[in-house]
């Protein structure tokens, strides 16, 4: 069976009439002879709107574009720059003399300090261990 499509070639070598028939009962315009001609009536309208918006666009320049985006982008930014403004202009609530060391954060709040080592030679040979695979 041949299964040519046609592709612009003389007749006798493009459109196979088996496949023409099968293709045929798919075409939706195959019992109702205007329905391509409404088809593209009714695209053509409801496409109107957004074929003249983008005939519009095609003007539009560089600084067109610049523009248009900065009346969305230009109150951000003063908003954003106005809330800037706001938290550099409060007084910071309390400042540190000198900054944190890592071992004044982990002993903050205890009563007393935490032994590192204890007293049983196990127990320092498991921390010397410890320190040496980590």
């Amino acid at each position: 069976m041949n299964l040519m499509f046609w592709s612009g070639e003389s007749e006798e070598e493009g459109r196979d009439a088996q496949v023409s028939a099968w293709l045929s009962s798919l075409d939706p315009g195959h019992t109702d002879a205007a329905y391509w001609v409404r088809f593209h009536r009714d695209a053509m309208r409801r496409s109107r709107s957004e074929l003249a918006r983008r005939r519009q666009d095609a003007d539009l320049s560089v600084m067109g574009l610049m523009s248009s985006w900065s009346r969305a982008v230009v109150p951000a930014a003063l908003a954003a720059a106005a809330a800037a403004g706001i938290f550099l202009v409060q007084p910071p609530a309390q400042a540190a003399s000198s900054p944190l060391l890592v071992e004044e954060v982990l002993t903050m709040g205890l009563s007393e300090p935490i032994p590192v080592m204890t007293s049983s030679e196990e127990d320092e040979t498991a921390l010397i261990l410890a320190a040496e695979i980590y």
